[in-house]
This record gives structure tokens, sequence and C-alpha cells, in this order.
């Protein structure tokens, strides 16, 4: 462990949480993580970023840095590339948020999957499918007030909806 007094390792876990597309309010799927209770601090901490606000993920120093914070040392460069299990995940605001896996191939499994994740729905809302309202949304209705009848469910109106209020 780390004794220093600025550390604050913990165990989290994961999710990408579905968006909403309540008649009021449209909100992005997002990852999510929360820390799980135990360790120098009992409390929960729950963070997350909206997928469509996640500007890089990063595996290495070295990764797109031409100017390596490891130097020219060939030796240290493969070190950094191949042992790391550290990811960073870095939003449109310029939070970076640093991330470490239990092994290289947890960490690849991870990105890679982001990454695909990302990809598939900005896909989805580029070419207008309503697959990604169904696969990363959900319906939910917050915005009735008691009394109303709810709306029926329409996937290729959500998904306008989801579009123009991202491009806003």
């Amino acid at each position: 462990g780390n004794d220093d007094a600025n550390w604050k390792g913990r165990s989290v876990r994961v999710v990408i949480a579905a968006g909403s597309t309540g008649s009021l309010v449209d909100i992005q799927p997002k990852l999510e993580w929360s820390t799980l209770a135990g360790g120098k601090t009992s409390h929960i901490v729950t963070t997350s970023v909206p997928l469509l606000q996640i500007h890089s993920i990063l595996t290495s120093a070295t990764e797109g840095d031409s100017d390596s914070a490891v130097g020219d040392d060939p030796a240290a460069t493969a070190l950094a590339e191949s042992e790391s299990c550290f990811l960073t995940i870095t939003s449109e605001s310029g939070d970076v948020h640093m991330l470490e896996a239990n092994s290289v191939e947890e960490r690849d499994e991870m990105v890679n999957g982001l990454r695909n994740v990302i990809t598939r729905l900005a896909f989805h809302l580029l070419t207008g499918d309503a697959t990604a309202s169904v696969e990363l949304y959900k319906d939910d209705g917050d915005g009735l007030q008691e009394g109303d009848l709810p709306s029926l469910p329409n996937p290729r109106l959500n998904m306008n909806r989801i579009a123009h209020a991202m491009l806003d």
C-alpha cells in the first residue's frame, strides 16, 4: 500500500449507465464508476462521464505523445507500454480520470470495449438508426405529471431528440 496522505486508491465498480429519454430531459448514456466501501475511507463516491463527452482514452504515457515522459530509452518505453495497467479518460471539459485495471489484458479489454460502444453510439446517431435508442437509452417518462397519460415510445422520435440535444 501507499502511505502517502494524498493517495486515494480504491476499488471501483464500472458500468455503462443507460441514458434517459424522458419527456423533459435528454441524458446521454454515461460511463459511471462507484468506489466500494473499505480501505482508508468508508464513504462511497460515484463519478460519471457522458459517453459522447469523452475526449480521449489513453493507456500509457507514450501513447500519442512524441515527447515521452520516459525519454529516449527504448527499454523504459517498452516497459511503460507493456506493464502499465493504468488508463486515463479525459473529458471534453479537461477533467482527467485515472483508473487501474488488474492486468494489462483487463485494461485493454476495457479500453477497446469503451471505444467500440462510443463508436457504435456515434455511428447510430449520425445515421439516424434507432438501434442505439433501444440499446443505450431507456424511456422512463420522468417528466410526466400525475394524471398524464404516458406517451408511447417511438425509437425514431427518441433518436431525433437525442441527436438534436447533443448538437445544441
